[in-house]
């Protein structure tokens, strides 16, 4: 009898074994604009019951990861105005910032070009030996966080979705002599991720119970 109740022990067990997962990505996507801009990036809830393996199972949602993917493009163009040589930076910079769901993540992508050129040519060209353009430039960057309390996970658990409010203003900046003039073309892109780590717990089938409450009362008997 024993024998029969550690088996029926180990089918116990084996039924409720927890099933860690963790949902495929979920992405919305804002393409390159020219900052300063506003948007909204949407993302789905979690829903428990859409991750059930049977219609008895408990599903818990352990954290969510959120991320912010963003990057910078344009055009950087300069012309030192010195009657000396001098070295010039030039940074595309843009400050993208995503609010939603009790969230704020914030990034600051970069692209930077630095040179030295020569005394004033004498043509105000952005071009030639005191000036320089440089079109088709990039940068990224990124933030994550994973939300954990009971507070945090609650806005993301439902069958709708989250809306995340975006902004991406211009910060591109340079240095150089005295006389320099600078021009930027900043463009910003923005993109949204979230991904659910849960857990999905079998409940026994009644018929498992209860050859399992036999199989204890069996014992008992015995015993007696």
């Amino acid at each position: 009898m024993k024998k029969v109740v550690l088996c029926l022990l180990i089918i116990l067990v084996a039924t409720v074994t927890a099933n860690a997962a963790v949902t495929a990505p979920a992405t919305d996507t804002i393409t390159a604009t020219a900052t300063n801009w506003n948007g909204t990036l949407t993302l789905p809830q979690f829903d428990p019951d859409a991750h059930k393996a049977t219609p008895t199972d408990t599903v818990t949602l352990n954290f969510v990861t959120l991320t912010l993917d963003s990057g910078v493009s344009g055009v950087i163009k300069f012309e030192s105005l010195d009657s000396a040589p001098a070295s010039v930076t030039g940074n595309l910079v843009a400050n993208v910032t995503i609010t939603g769901a009790g969230t704020t993540l914030a990034t600051a992508p970069t692209a930077t070009k630095t040179e030295t050129v020569a005394a004033y040519d004498g043509n105000t060209d952005f071009a030639g030996a005191s000036g320089r353009t440089y079109t088709d430039l990039s940068g990224s960057d990124s933030a994550s966080t994973d939300l954990t309390t009971d507070a945090e996970k609650a806005p993301f658990i439902g069958l709708g979705t989250i809306d995340f409010a975006v902004t991406a203003v211009g910060a591109s900046n340079g240095a150089g002599p005295g006389n320099l003039m600078l021009g930027f073309n900043t463009l910003a892109n923005a993109s949204a991720t979230v991904t659910y780590n849960y857990t999905s717990i079998p409940v026994p089938e009644p018929m498992t119970m209860s050859l399992l409450a036999l199989g204890g009362l069996a014992i008992v008997r015995r015993r007696k």
